[in-house]
């Protein structure tokens, strides 16, 4: 009984050490490479990589997520469904079934509640260009200009979240990790 106790008491420290990272977020062992971009006029930087399902599918998908210095994921930006192939693409509203998505949002608590939701504004050139792909090694480079609406202002979380979110002169490098 105390080899038992003695076990469960060593397993639980150690958990608790693992634990004492408060901010720890599993996306953050993903990131590969670098993205910048003017958010609205201002330099904006955030966490990339890349992902596509283990190399079941012939698109991936690009994860990119940004951090507050406690750690805490506060916005997230994502494009999905693209070949595996350098090309532009027009960048569409998020949906089942659609290809070349993109999606943004600002993340609220711990970082995993969805704050501010935003959709693509269609009316807008909305376009990422990949400019480099690597079969050997999965690593991708490329550029971007998307527009974000938020989805209904009236609900907003933040009541000082703009309306619109201009990305400009987005440029990434990464690879696909996952």
């Amino acid at each position: 009984m105390m080899k038992c106790l003695m076990l469960f008491l060593v397993i639980f420290l150690l958990n608790s050490c693992n634990g004492d990272d408060a901010y720890y977020d599993p996306h953050r062992q993903y990131d590969y490479g670098s993205i910048s971009a003017l958010k609205n006029g201002v330099p904006w930087t955030a966490e990339i990589h890349g992902a596509d399902n283990n190399g079941q599918w012939d698109y991936f998908g690009i994860d990119i997520n940004k951090y507050n210095e406690q750690g805490y994921r506060r916005e997230g930006l994502g494009f999905g469904k693209y070949d595996k192939a350098i090309g532009s693409y027009e960048i569409k509203k998020l949906c089942y079934g659609c290809v070349t998505t993109g999606n943004y949002s600002s993340i609220s608590d711990d970082g995993d509640v969805i704050c501010d939701a935003y959709d693509v504004l269609e009316s807008e050139d909305n376009t990422l260009t990949i400019t480099e792909y690597n079969s050997s090694t999965k690593e991708f480079a490329g550029s971007f200009k998307v527009t974000f609406l938020i989805q209904a202002p009236v609900d907003k979380c933040d009541p000082n979240a703009p309306d619109t979110i201009r990305f400009t002169n987005g440029v990434f490098q990464s690879k696909i990790t996952r």
